[in-house]
This record gives structure tokens, sequence and C-alpha cells, in this order.
């Protein structure tokens, strides 16, 4: 179940910058309401000769009386013996092979264009993880663990959890400036109610070294929500944390985490338009749907939100 939040309030403070922000410089501030919110032979004769050195029979020889069969009947099989077909045993039914269980990832929600995630190479953008299995009821997603190079170290974002549908959930990988191995962890639930743990799948994101320009600085703060969707009460220690979600002055869609007891964001940001939403996850793994998002126009000037 998702919850909502109350209100989200955005202040982006911002000010010019020619090395960093300091003493004499001017900051505008503005501030916007992210509003309401409620991741398939022919046969031969019966004549035979004799066998070599038998000798032949008397001419006109007739066998003993009471030798011959009677009319009609066939010789009695051996006590226990079967025809030849009934010693062929039938075969045994085919069992179907196993659905492999598997990472797989795709630049578009599109299970149709995924490919394995293990070993793969992926560009710094939004990319969709799906879990691909049977009879799954429930994916636990932890993502993207430094595990090696520059990395190393690095921590696993808070849980997403998808419980229908292709299982899919998003990550943006432009967060990611480290070169390095990286991990997918996965716990998942079957129908069966059995629970699949320690499922690891590694990976690497192709850093680009080139960084944009960064002019302002920008702070997003908030309210924390108080209610859930259905209207009961939510408590400050059932929020684990918050993952603000924007679109960059290069239209590009990013996301960041940031932990529960935060109640705002900083952050240094190009010149440009901007669009920002936030969601809230519990400590059950539900996130919220995101609040109504804002669009910020952001310079170095002088900014503005509506």
């Amino acid at each position: 179940m998702k919850y909502p939040f109350n209100r989200l309030i955005l202040a982006v403070a911002v000010c010019a910058s020619l090395v960093a922000c300091g003493a004499g410089s001017e900051s505008d501030s503005f501030s916007g309401d992210l509003g309401d919110s409620n991741l398939y032979s022919p046969g031969n004769d019966n004549t035979s000769s004799p066998a070599l050195g038998e000798p032949e029979p008397a001419p006109g020889s007739e066998p003993a009386p009471g030798s011959a069969p009677a009319p009609g009947s066939a010789p009695a099989p051996a006590p226990g013996s079967e025809s030849e077909s009934e010693l062929v045993p039938e075969p045994a039914p085919e069992s179907s092979p196993a659905s492999a269980v598997m990472a797989l990832y795709s630049y578009t929600n599109d299970i149709a264009a995924a490919l394995p995630l293990a070993g793969a190479v992926l560009e710094q953008k939004m990319v969709y993880i799906f879990w691909q299995g049977t009879d799954i009821a429930r994916v636990d997603y932890y993502c993207c663990k430094g595990v090696s190079g520059d990395a190393s170290g690095e921590a696993h974002t808070p849980r997403k959890s998808a419980s229908g549908g292709v299982f899919s959930v998003a990550f943006d990988m432009s967060q990611y400036t480290t070169t390095g191995t990286r991990e997918l962890y996965v716990d998942f639930l079957t129908t069966d109610g059995s629970l699949h743990t320690n499922n690891f799948t590694n990976f690497t994101v192709n850093v680009v070294n080139a960084e944009p320009v960064y002019s302002v600085n920008a702070t997003l703060s908030w309210n924390p929500p108080t209610l859930r969707e259905d209207g009961s009460a939510l408590a400050s220690a059932d929020i684990a944390s918050y993952e603000i979600t924007y679109i960059d002055a290069d239209n590009l869609m990013r996301s960041q985490y940031v932990a529960a007891n935060d109640t705002s964001w900083t952050a240094r940001l190009k010149e440009g338009d901007y669009e920002f939403a936030i969601s809230a996850v519990d400590v059950y793994g539900l996130e919220s749907q995101l609040s109504t998002a804002i669009n910020c126009q952001i310079t170095a000037t002088g900014s503005s939100c509506n």
C-alpha cells in the first residue's frame, strides 16, 4: 500500500558563483508547492531342411499319435512370459525444464527489450531492472552496492519492491560516478509462500568522466507526511527514506535518496529548467505516490518556480 504526502514545499535558494558561493554574492529565494499525492522379410513356408548329420525321416512316416496339436489350438506361452509388445515399458513423461531465474535490464520499461544484467555495462541513465522467474509473488531489490574498484564500500540504496506485473523497478545510474563492479541483491517470494534470499548479480556502470558545469546552489525542502493513503496516521518512525525525482536542465531524469531524518536536500545544479517531485519509502519498503511536480527555472541571477 502506498501512502501520500500532505504537502511538500520546495524552497530553492540560488546564488551566483564563479568559483564557489561566498561572501559578497547575492541570493534569490523562491518557493513552489509540490502539492498533494496520495515502481514456452517375407515369410518362408513351413518346410525346412534337416540339420547336417541328422537322418532324414523315412518316406511316408507320420508323427506318433497324439503328438499333433489339436486343430485351432496355439502353443501356450511359458508361465510368466509376455508378448514382445507387453515387455516394452512406456516412456516416462517429459518434465518441463525449470524457468531460469535471473535479473534483466532495459532502458525502457519493456521486458521484451530486456537483456541479462549479469556482466552488463550500464550507461549512466535511468535503467529498469526486471526479475524473471515463475510463480513469483513479490521481489525486493537492493542496488547498487560497490564491490570492487573505486566503487568499493558504496552502500545499496534503500529497498525497492515490486509485487505484480513484470516485477520491474527503476534505478538512476547517473548518480554513480566511480568505476568498479556493482551488485544487485534480490530477495523474492513465490506463490507457495517460500522466501528465496541471497540472489546476487554483478554489473558495471560506464562512467563518463566529463562533468557538467554546476553554478547554482539549490535547496529542496519538504514537510514529512503524517497520513497514509487510507487516512490512517503515519508515524515519523515508520518513514525509512525519501526519494527525490527530477528532470534536469539536460532533460535527463535523475533521482536522489535522502535519509528519513532529513527534510531538505541541497545540490549544485546547472542553470536551466527543472521539474521536481518527491516520494517517501516506509520501513516495510512501501513507496508513496510521487508528489505533484513543480517546474523551476534556475539561473545564477534569479530563479522562480510554479
